[in-house]
This record gives structure tokens, sequence and C-alpha cells, in this order.
């Protein structure tokens, strides 16, 4: 009797605590009556009790204040936008001489720079606001039915320029029965040229730069490619977490947030898609976006297979 009430009162105790009653009881059985006193259960527990408590407590305030600050983040997305716009704006009309010529060729190149920098530092403000919307559970996605094929040709023309800035071929391959998706048109776009973006980044002079769309078992998959500087298998996890950057590409450039991959691979997860990554040090880096088959539909005049099997039946 006095061995079942000390076990009926360690689980009472740890179910104050929200600890499992299964796994108290099993600590407690483990050990015979005698051995128990002699160590000094009781107090043991009262520790460990105490312990997880603590951790539990800890855990829930440092929740607390991540939400706490990506909520914040999120609202502060007009506060931070609207001045930087305004930036934005008069440098261009400075720089274009829109309200009359400029005759110091010194104003318009700073102007430039003040409009370069500015964009860019404005590209930076989105990716972290929009990840911090995510986080806070408030993006919302506007979704219609999208082709693919005029999304991916638009990406490569955004880009093209760049490309050849670097000396990069790009090249882009889209399956004929490339089924519509069910998405937000503009975060894919966003996804594919972050996407693209980095593997131009990341390819040395003279490498290549592939984008490759496809049907895969009722699903759709975006794959860009390419045989750049790669990443090591053991910063892949790293490359995925957000403000963070693989070592080796921190020594190529100090552009960028370490968003890109993040919040590429969230919005891809907003969809209830997924993105794989695999690269190879000096080989390259293969980024692959899979959209679930229930987002997926054969686009309009495409041959419906039941109807093609009874045709040739006939």
């Amino acid at each position: 009797m006095e061995r079942l009430s000390r076990v009926e009162a360690g689980r009472a105790a740890l179910f104050a605590c929200s600890i499992p009653l299964a796994i108290a009881a099993a600590l407690l059985d483990l050990l015979p009556s005698p051995v128990a006193v002699v160590l000094g259960i009781a107090p043991l527990m009262g520790f460990l009790i105490w312990e997880l408590s603590s951790s539990r407590r800890a855990l829930i305030q440092e929740h607390a204040a991540h939400m706490s600050k990506s909520t914040y983040l999120a609202d502060m997305s007009h506060e931070l936008r609207t001045p930087l716009n305004a930036i934005i704006g008069f440098s261009e009309l400075i720089r274009d001489e829109v309200l009359g010529p400029c005759d110091n060729a010194k104003y318009r190149e700073f102007a430039h720079d003040i409009h370069e920098a500015s964009t860019h530092l404005l590209h930076l403000i989105n990716d972290v606001l929009e990840l911090s919307k995510i986080e806070a559970g408030r993006l919302e996605l506007n979704e219609d039915e999208a082709d693919l094929k005029v999304l991916l040709v638009s990406c490569q023309r955004l880009l093209q320029e760049q490309a050849r800035r670097a000396g990069l071929q790009l090249t882009m391959d889209i399956a004929p029965d490339l089924a519509e998706v069910y998405c937000d048109p503009l975060k894919i776009k966003q996804v594919v040229l972050n996407l693209m973006s980095n593997a131009i980044k990341f390819t040395h002079r003279g490498g290549c730069v592939w984008v490759h769309a496809y049907r895969t078992d009722g699903k759709v998959a975006i794959s860009i490619s390419d045989n750049g500087v790669g990443i090591p298998a053991n910063e892949i996890t790293r490359a995925l977490t957000p403000f963070a950057q693989a070592a080796h590409t921190r020594l190529l450039t100090k552009e960028g947030t370490g968003l890109g991959l993040p919040l590429s691979k969230r919005l891809m997860e907003l969809h209830g898609g997924q993105l794989e990554l695999q690269s190879d040090v000096g080989i390259g880096t293969r980024v692959t976006l899979t959209f679930p088959s229930e987002r997926c539909r054969r686009p309009a005049g495409w041959p419906n297979p039941s109807l093609c099997e009874a045709a040739a039946s006939a």
C-alpha cells in the first residue's frame, strides 16, 4: 500500500506539470521500495518536476516572444516601405531629370546610387516582412489557376540579361503536357526568381543554369539546376535556415540576408508542396519544387487519357 500511494503521488504531481503519466509510472516502477528510499526518490522526482516545469515555461516564453516579434514585423510593413518608396521615387525623378536638366553629372550619379541602394534595401525588407508574416500566420495566398509555361518564360526574360552579363547560358525546358497549377502566381514567380537568381549568382562565368518543368505521378515539378560552386552536404540544413548562409557561399558574396531559400521553402509549404535541395561542391546544385496532384490539372486541349484508350480499343 505504501508503494502504491507513492506511485500515485508521483503520478499526480507529474500530471500537474503536463508530464506523461506512463513515463512517471515507469520511472518509479523501475526501483523497488527499499532502493527508492535509500536513493531518496522523492527529492529526485521533485527536482525533475521543477526542472521540467522551468524548461516548459521557458519554451512557452520563448515561443511567445518569437510570435510577438513576427507579429510586430508584419505590422511594420507599411511604416518601413512608405519612406523607402518615397526615396526610390524621388531619386528616380532626379536621375532621369524628369523635372528638368541636372547640370552636374555627379548629382545624377549620386541619384542613381541612391535609387539602386534603396531598391536593394526594399527587396531585403520585403523578404524579412514576408517571412515574418508566414511565421505569424498572417500571409494570405491569392490563388488562381496559373499557366506555369507563361510564368516560367516571364522569369527567363527578366533574368536573361543578368545571366548574359554573368557569362552564363540560361536554358529552359517545359514539357508540352505541363498541367496548370492552382496557386498564388505572384508568390510562385517570386520563388522561381529567387532560385534562378541564386543559381546565376553562384555559378562561374561560362557555366549553365537549367530550368526544367515536367509532370511526375500526377504532380508538377520545376527543377532549377546549375553547375556552380555547390553546397557541402553538412551545410544544406543551414542554407534552408532563415538569416543563415552556407559558409563557403558567404566567401563568394556578401549580398543578401540568407532568406531566399528559407522563404521559398515556406511559400511552397503554404501551397502544400515541397522544396528539395540537392548539391555537391564543385559540381552544382539542383532545387526541385513539387506541387501536389490536387493542385494540378491537365491544360485545355490536352488529350484525355480515358478518351485515348477508348479510341485505341475501338
